[in-house]
């Protein structure tokens, strides 16, 4: 699956099999595995949008809209890894919200909850066959606009919402507050991607 931004063709839907999900093959390749400082971490489900590459006869009309498609592929979303290592994938149902937790909640109880290390998977040969098919549906509706659409991007839409303390309150038993806390997380993350 090319990388958000990277154009694709489209092949016809009745080609495409919806591959099964195989853990084994997922990367981090949207979003690297990290952990939110965060106490709380709401999350909504992802929406993907699909942009088609205009034709390039019709490079005088107006860009089309993006269209709402159903995950590309069964292994396509947010992966999280358990305490035992394994890595599951973590669907969020449509009209819910979960909740993730961050590194504070791990530090406010001494451990007994840990930060939920996390990321974004893209790996996909293709689209999958149902967003294809919305696709399709969508260039027979609309012929004169998307009939020729031939190619597109996908974007992974989606909102966090991330729960802290106030700055002056107390996270660590060492006293360490949010404020220092947070300080030292961003040293952290600064000094590993200057490495």
């Amino acid at each position: 699956f090319p990388r958000e931004g990277e154009p694709f063709a489209l092949p016809p839907s009745s080609s495409v099999e919806d591959a099964p999900l195989n853990v084994d093959e997922v990367d981090d390749s949207w979003c690297g595995t990290h952990i939110d400082h965060s106490l709380l971490t709401v999350l909504c489900p992802s929406m993907y949008l699909f942009h088609p590459t205009p034709p390039t006869s019709s490079s005088s009309s107006a860009p089309l809209d993006p269209l709402i498609i159903p995950s590309p592929s069964r292994s396509t979303g947010l992966f999280i890894k358990t305490r035992a290592g394994k890595v599951v994938q973590a669907t969020i149902p449509e009209n819910c919200v979960a909740l993730q937790t961050g590194e504070t909640v791990e530090l406010l109880t001494s451990r007994r909850l840990a930060a939920t290390p996390h990321f974004v998977n893209a790996t996909a040969a293709t689209l999958g066959r149902k967003a294809l098919e919305v696709i399709e549906r969508r260039k027979e509706e609309e012929p004169e606009t998307w009939g020729k659409v031939e190619s597109g991007t996908v974007s992974r839409e989606t909102l966090a919402v991330f729960l802290q303390p106030n700055h002056d309150e107390v996270v660590a038993e060492d006293g360490e507050t949010f404020g220092q806390f947070s300080t030292r997380v961003f040293k952290r993350h600064y000094e590993e991607a200057s490495k």
